[in-house]
């Protein structure tokens, strides 16, 4: 079984797979957060990894995944049903909720805090598709924190991670002329889960990506020189790794109705002035494979784009991986 920890008053718990401690006394803590229908277990290959590094993952399911508590009927009936108000107090109580658990893994796992010069222990907030929306929401919620646990996260937390994003965490509008399995009428429901899975894990061609120009972005048509990582899993490893029961009940909102929610409480994390004060000690990363879906390169054109026109220059370190797909965990997990 996954180990668990259950929140600090509350009936809230999540499951998480753990790499464990490395050998030295001070190390960096990497938190990451899953996407859609891939849970943590999409990690599993690069957790054997960590310690041989002097890194510790932690790779967290979120709500409604395997050993994690379930949303309740007045919260999904908020998510899927209700208003502006109700989105946005969603939203912030996700974020409250994602602060508490990393409180809570700092004070039971006894996690080393930053070194003086911030180069190494406490911790990195990573989210990997659509699973960015949780580092997202912990930032921009911190006003909402008791005292004591703002003080200790701004003390701990000294990264955040944009992993392999695509626009939905963000509500970015995109192109409507470009391909997505989910918009595709074509397809049989039944046959949706199988589509999206070989399409979010192939690998894409895409032609001058420094023009930062949509139109070279490939969206449909993969790389035919290569196979997408799920057409070389067995069922087997497949089941360990994916769960497409939470789309229709919870997932599926977040990449609809949440959308305006979502984006400004991306305003409000990456590009509010106020939030840069509360975190005063915090950079952020954008990281993604250059052989990804077009919505992740796209997502990350646009994060560089609001950060130079509010800032001027870039402030965001961008870093790109290159011939990673969407899976890179799983198909190159050394990279």
């Amino acid at each position: 079984l996954m180990p668990s920890l259950k929140l600090r008053n509350s009936e809230v718990e999540f499951s998480y797979l753990d790499s464990g401690e490395p050998q030295s006394t001070i190390y960096t803590t990497i938190v990451v957060v899953h996407g859609h229908s891939f849970h943590s277990g999409i990690f599993q290959r690069i957790l054997p990894l960590a310690a041989p590094r002097g890194v510790r993952i932690i790779a967290v399911n979120r709500r409604d995944y395997p050993g994690s508590t379930l949303f309740s009927p007045a919260e999904l009936d908020q998510l899927n049903n209700g208003e502006e108000t109700g989105h946005a107090s969603f939203l912030q109580a996700r974020g409250v909720e994602m602060a508490l658990f990393v409180t809570a893994l700092i004070e039971t796992l006894n996690l080393p805090k930053p070194s003086d010069d911030h180069t190494n222990g406490g911790i990195a907030l990573m989210g990997w598709s659509l699973g960015n929306i949780l580092p997202i929401l912990i930032m921009s919620s911190i006003a909402l924190l008791p005292v004591e646990m703002k003080t200790r996260l701004q003390l701990y937390v000294r990264r955040t991670i944009l992993y392999d994003a695509p626009h939905l965490p963000f509500g970015f509008q995109v192109p409507t002329r470009l391909y997505l399995p989910f918009s595709d009428n074509t397809i049989p429901e039944a046959d949706l889960g199988q589509v999206f899975g070989s399409w979010v894990s192939s690998y894409f061609a895409h032609k001058d990506l420094a023009s930062r120009d949509a139109d070279n972005l490939v969206d449909k048509l993969p790389d035919p020189s290569k196979k997408s990582t799920v057409s070389g899993m067995t069922e087997q490893e497949l089941s360990s790794v994916v769960d497409f029961t939470p789309a229709q009940r919870s997932e599926n909102a977040f990449m609809t109705t949440m959308q305006p929610a979502l984006f400004r409480q991306t305003c409000k994390a990456l590009f509010d002035r106020s939030t840069d004060t509360a975190w005063p000690n915090l950079k952020v990363w954008v990281l993604y494979g250059d052989c990804s879906p077009w919505p992740i390169l796209f997502a990350a054109w646009e994060i560089e784009k609001m950060d130079m026109l509010r800032n001027k220059k870039r402030t965001m370190e961008h870093r790109v991986l290159n011939g990673a797909n969407h899976f890179v965990s799983l198909s190159i997990p050394k990279i």
